[in-house]
């Protein structure tokens, strides 16, 4: 430009460099964050020790972190998924210790920002919360669940007087409820564990006070009864001996979490438990919904799934559970080729796991209660109820064998059944010891085939009337001890398990 001066044009292109620098600063500025190393994922950990149930479980996550994730692969993830450098957006509220410690539960306004963007992205939510269950590399994720159920009446005589048998085997055997009465027990509590994954944790475990302190202290008893069920059956055959590992995942009022369950059975797992008896469930669509209504995908836990495969499957560790209940939410679905009733859903895909439902014959052959779930894929054996009328299939309450109330439920038909596997564990242990050699269905099929060929107090057996409910018919019958009992025996319906939510009729 003529008759400019000469430092006009430096002064400008200094200005220009400027600016092109500052352009490339704050055009960089992501760059400078992707690079940035995320905290450890141990900043956001709570100190909590012991279960604190929220009120609001739908908006916890449980994290299960897949093998061979590295440590700074799950802080990135925590960093960029979850927290996304908003303070206070997640709380580390619990880790399974040295049982598992890539097991986690998570909470937060990450956390739940996380669930909704799931759930809006892959229609896993049902139509009154969001049900999340999913995967990605690093890790398996589900929201956290409540499980409940009413507590029962009091209705308890006091101590039981023992014999001395002379057993041929032993087995440990966890009971994942309320806790136990030790006084109802002598002579059948699991002792001295020494592989407990948990300090002090050497013959059971209060998961709420996180102390060794197991003893039951629900009004009712619900874990009481479910164990005096289990070791009946064991002085009845006077076959294997069961030393009873009491995993109290239950509180006083019955309530539980999934991610304590969880933690159980790593526990469970880690202490030597040749079997489980898990009387409870929670349900769960088999659909995923996508703005309420629902889509052709259908879904299972995958964490509660890879979870159980893991401590127990590959552990050769059989978990005999409840098949469920009639469901308050929709008490129409009983059939779990329709619904899933976790754990006992897992028995398709799972051959270690064996639901149990309660049958009976109402005068036109055997039929499941009517208040209880069924499939023929899924639910591996019935029991025979103690006294049925035209809607109750019910027990005789074995820490009051006298009353002449009885009690209802899956909840307590699978510690007959477990009880009776129990005791006969001899039998077909070997499928199950076998180095290097994990259950397979085929494997399953062998151990019931050995149940069958028992020639003396044969329990077992098939029924062609439960054949479309139960697979295979199977059906276990209750023994003539207890016939005896009730002989002449006149029954009040008593308490009916809904939805392993317990209510006196």
């Amino acid at each position: 430009m003529r008759g400019s001066k000469p430092g006009f044009f430096v002064a400008h292109k200094l200005k220009y460099i400027l600016l092109l620098f500052i352009v490339a600063i704050c055009g960089c500025e992501g760059c400078f964050k992707q690079t940035k190393t995320p905290p450890d994922w141990t900043t956001y950990l709570s100190d909590q020790k012991g279960t604190v149930l929220s009120p609001t479980p739908e908006k916890q996550l449980i994290v299960f972190i897949k093998p061979g994730t590295s440590r700074e692969a799950f802080n990135t993830f925590l960093d960029t998924g979850i927290v996304k450098h908003k303070d206070s957006a997640l709380k580390i509220i619990s880790v399974c210790g040295s049982c598992d410690s890539t097991l986690l539960m998570l909470e937060g306004s990450g956390v739940e920002a996380f669930i909704n963007g799931e759930v809006a992205k892959g229609g896993s939510s049902s139509k009154t919360k969001a049900i999340l269950s999913g995967e990605n590399n690093f890790l398996y994720f589900t929201t956290n669940k409540r499980i409940s159920f009413d507590v029962l009446p009091k209705d308890f005589t006091g101590n039981k007087e023992y014999s001395n048998y002379s057993y041929q085997d032993s087995i440990t055997l966890a009971v994942f409820d309320t806790g136990i009465k030790p006084e109802l027990f002598q002579g059948y509590m699991a002792s001295n564990i020494t592989d407990a994954c948990i300090p002090g944790a050497t013959n059971g475990w209060n998961f709420f006070s996180w102390t060794n302190n197991w003893k039951d202290d629900n009004i009712g008893l619900h874990g009481t009864i479910v164990s005096r069920f289990i070791i009946d059956e064991v002085e009845q055959y006077k076959k294997t001996k069961v030393n009873i590992l009491p995993v109290k995942i239950f509180n006083e009022e019955g309530l539980a979490d999934l991610y304590t369950i969880l933690c159980g059975f790593a526990y469970a797992s880690h202490s030597g438990a040749d079997m489980i008896n898990a009387s409870f469930g929670f349900y769960e669509s088999k659909n995923k919904f996508r703005q309420g209504d629902p889509i052709s995908d259908t879904t299972t836990s995958a964490l509660l799934k890879n979870f159980v495969s893991s401590y127990l499957t590959q552990k050769n560790i059989l978990l005999i559970c409840a098949a469920g209940n009639k469901s308050d939410d929709d008490s129409t679905i009983r059939n779990l080729d329709e619904i899933n009733f976790f754990p006992a859903s897992l028995a398709a895909s799972l051959p270690n796991i064996i639901p149990v439902t309660t049958v009976g014959n109402p005068g036109n052959g055997r039929m499941v209660s009517p208040n209880q779930n069924f499939s023929a894929s899924v639910v591996q054996l019935g029991v025979d109820a103690d006294h049925i009328d035209s809607s109750h299939f019910g027990f005789i309450n074995p820490i009051n064998p006298g009353s002449n109330f009885t009690i209802a439920g899956s909840s307590f038909a699978a510690p007959i059944a477990a009880g009776k596997m129990a005791a006969y564990f001899s039998v077909y242990k070997e499928f199950l010891k076998r180095p290097d050699t994990t259950i397979t269905a085929s494997i399953r099929d062998s151990i019931f085939n050995r149940l069958f060929s028992i020639p003396a107090n044969a329990f077992l057996q098939t029924d062609p009337a439960l054949l479309k409910s139960i697979c295979g018919g199977k059906v276990i019958l209750r023994g003539n001890e207890v016939a005896a009992k009730i002989k002449g025996r006149k029954f009040i319906r008593g308490f009916e398990d809904r939805g392993l939510r317990i209510i006196r009729r």
